[in-house]
């Protein structure tokens, strides 16, 4: 099990595919992983008026704060979509 991608706390089991070379990917389960961080983002921002959470919350057994930290630390490195930067600043603009 990996640990970045098998999350039983959101339901974001791997589930390897094949691309047309026959390589396995794991984009699937990093998809829904990014969903699930942006739905409990949105609960924590119901609740607390900011897209910032310390990185010790969770909700639901999902670790946001970390999964936030992440996700800047991906921008910042460059390893951020644009799709998903331009996401995150559309719904979130106080994300960075």
């Amino acid at each position: 099990m990996d640990p970045l991608v098998d999350r039983t706390e959101t339901d974001c089991e791997a589930m390897p595919s094949e691309d047309e070379s026959g390589s396995s990917k794991r984009g699937g389960a990093y998809d829904r992983l990014f969903e699930a961080g942006i739905e409990h983002l949105h609960r924590y921002v119901a609740e607390h008026g900011s897209s910032s959470p310390p990185r010790g919350v969770t909700i639901n057994g999902f670790l946001l704060g970390a999964w936030v930290d992440s996700r800047r630390t991906d921008y910042r490195l460059g390893r951020l979509s644009a799709e998903r930067v331009a996401r995150l600043e559309s719904e979130f603009p106080d994300w960075q």
